[in-house]
């Protein structure tokens, strides 16, 4: 599956232009299990960007009956943890 996996993102991203992301926000994060806490950097200027980019890996994935992205993602960059 790897092979059409990839050509079909391939396919679906193609459209995609270069932008610009700002991590410029520091958030506290924990993760689903609130076993682990860590210190992100929130992207501020992307957002938009990212999230059609999210939609479209996202097609890629219920093609071969994977599991999504979260539905509201924050976008960001791990600092510590």
């Amino acid at each position: 599956w790897i092979e059409p996996f990839v050509r079909s993102l391939r396919e679906r991203l193609a459209a995609f232009h270069r932008f610009f992301c700002v991590a410029d926000q520091v958030k506290v994060y924990t993760n689903q299990n609130k076993t682990r806490t860590f210190i992100g950097l929130e992207v501020s200027a992307g957002h938009f960007q990212l999230l059609e980019l999210v939609s479209e890996v996202d097609a890629v994935l219920k093609e071969f009956d994977l599991p999504t992205f979260y539905k509201d993602p924050s976008f960001h960059i791990s600092l510590a943890w």
